[in-house]
């Protein structure tokens, strides 16, 4: 949420909006409190809680699995099991099956170099063309587009950010959340008077 609402400042340029979010930030960055959450957090780490230090193994062993299956994966959401194959810490008949808590190692792990591909292109298109929508603020109906672009852009940054340190492979309704987004996105751009550069002919 953090980055989206960075995006966000950074998209409209807003000189309140930038003035009243670093005044709130240096309040709560001074705080004791905060800090020592984070510093708590950062450190604690086990095979039931994989904090920052823990997902650091996962993501070393999902790097492992990913570049001995490159071409094909091992599966969709399979690493949480295979690890264990590859010397991860601990039984799988235990049952704690954590995934790769990224979401681009759990398409490489899972579906090799072409699923990882696939889904870094859908992104990344979404997330320009979304971007290329919102600053062609210009007309009544092109400035309503710009909004939506913007919202929908907000929330793609804000999903694939979280999935850098986790993924909701495992929670498909949240999963699929990411499909609406980039469905939104698409729709967005088929219908924007402003079409973005490549997209092909209107249906």
């Amino acid at each position: 949420m953090g980055l989206a609402y960075l995006y966000i400042l950074f998209r409209r340029r807003s000189f309140s909006l930038v003035l009243g979010t670093a005044i709130l930030a240096f309040l709560l960055l001074s705080l004791d409190f905060f800090s020592r959450i984070i510093a708590v957090r950062t450190m604690e780490t086990s095979l039931r809680d994989p904090s920052l230090l823990g997902r650091l193994v996962l993501w070393s062993y999902a790097w492992k699995v990913g570049r001995e299956n490159w071409l094909l994966g091992v599966g969709w959401h399979n690493f949480g099991y295979v690890k264990y194959f590859y010397g991860f810490p601990g039984a799988p008949a235990d049952g704690i099956r954590y995934h790769a808590h990224n979401a681009f190692l759990e398409f490489f792990t899972g579906l090799g170099v072409p699923g990882l591909v696939a889904f870094v292109w859908l992104s990344t298109r979404s997330i320009l063309g979304l971007d290329r929508l919102a600053r062609s603020g210009s007309g009544r109906s092109a400035g309503d587009m710009s909004v939506t672009a913007l919202s929908l852009n907000a929330g793609i940054v804000a999903f694939l950010s979280h999935n850098l340190v986790d993924t909701t492979v495992w929670h498909y309704g949240t999963f699929l959340f990411l499909g609406v987004l980039l469905g939104l996105a698409l729709s967005a751009e088929r219908l924007s008077p402003v079409r973005p550069i490549g997209l092909g002919s209107q249906c």
